[in-house]
């Protein structure tokens, strides 16, 4: 008899563990997901030559309240680059003296003059192949050479005269390791990860149990 009440013991005990190992995997599996998701996450925008607007993440939006549109200058397309760079959490600044546009977007700074080929990318000079120009009172700039400097991809579309900068987000969010953390009362967020196996002995499931923070025993 006594055999018979430890092996429902064990059974029972054993069904526990199993239910709860699964919980605490479906859980920690939650943060794993979005942390994927977010590290393959990037920003589109698009601009079109003639087109006052762009897009956002396909939500329209206008380039400035002026209305200025995208051209084309020696077969290179030039555009307020405020819009884009702004839209990507990157800063501005125009020095009127010097006639200056310094670009900043993370750790990179890109400056550019009027009527000058050459730019400066993080100090080092850059040769254009088309000058940054003043069009209706607003600054054109080369958006290729912007976003390739800043690591973004350009790509155009001859036939509908659209340029698609594709903005990869930081890369931090797929180096840093995921911690699970409590979604359910009671459990803690620094739980520990523990791998079963079939050769399971009662000492060890007692020790699952400590670990799982289980008020029960094997007897």
């Amino acid at each position: 008899m006594t055999k018979v009440k430890k092996s429902i013991a064990f059974i029972m005990a054993m069904a526990v563990v199993c239910i709860g190992f699964g919980l605490f995997v479906s859980q920690t599996n939650k943060p794993q997901e979005e942390s994927a998701f977010a590290a393959n996450a990037e920003q589109i925008l698009t601009l079109q030559i003639g087109a006052p607007q762009m897009t956002v993440d396909g939500e329209s939006v206008n380039i400035d309240d002026s209305g200025t549109e995208p051209v084309i200058v020696d077969n290179r397309m030039l555009l307020p680059v405020r819009a884009v760079v702004e839209n990507v959490g990157g800063t501005v600044e125009w020095d009127q003296d010097t006639r200056t546009t310094t670009l900043t977007y993370k750790s990179d700074v890109i400056k550019l003059t009027i009527d000058s080929n050459t730019a400066y990318l993080n100090d080092i000079a850059q040769t254009l192949d088309v000058t940054p120009v003043i069009i209706n009172d607003r600054t054109m700039l080369p958006i290729r050479f912007i976003a390739e400097s800043f690591k973004f991809t350009v790509n155009w579309d001859g036939d509908t005269q659209t340029v698609t900068i594709t903005v990869p987000t930081d890369t931090a969010a797929s180096e840093a390791t995921v911690v699970p953390t409590a979604t359910t009362e009671g459990q803690k967020a620094d739980a520990p990860v523990v791998y079963m196996t079939k050769d399971i002995t009662s000492q060890a499931l007692v020790e699952i149990y400590d670990k799982l923070e289980f008020n029960a025993h094997v007897r």
